[in-house]
C-alpha cells in the first residue's frame, strides 16, 4: 500500500466499486469528502483505485477497471 505510510489509517478500508475513477471522486468533492494521495494504478489490467475521506473523516476507497 504505497499510500500507508504517508497516511493515517488504522482501520481496514471498504473498496467500492465504480465504473469511472474520475466522475466517482469528482462527486466524492461534490458531497463534501476529500481525497487522499493520489489515483493508484495497479497495472497490468488490475485497474486503479483512490482512497477518500467521507463527511465524517472515514477512510473509504474507490476501485474501477478502467
Amino acid at each position: 500500500r504505497p499510500n500507508a505510510a504517508k497516511h493515517d489509517c488504522d482501520a481496514s478500508v471498504v473498496y467500492i466499486t465504480v465504473g469511472k475513477l474520475a466522475p466517482a471522486s469528482a462527486r466524492v468533492k461534490e458531497l463534501g469528502g476529500t481525497l487522499v494521495g493520489g489515483r493508484v494504478n495497479l497495472g497490468k489490467g488490475r485497474g486503479a483505485y483512490q482512497w477518500l475521506r467521507d463527511r465524517e473523516q472515514n477512510m473509504l476507497a474507490l476501485w474501477a477497471e478502467e
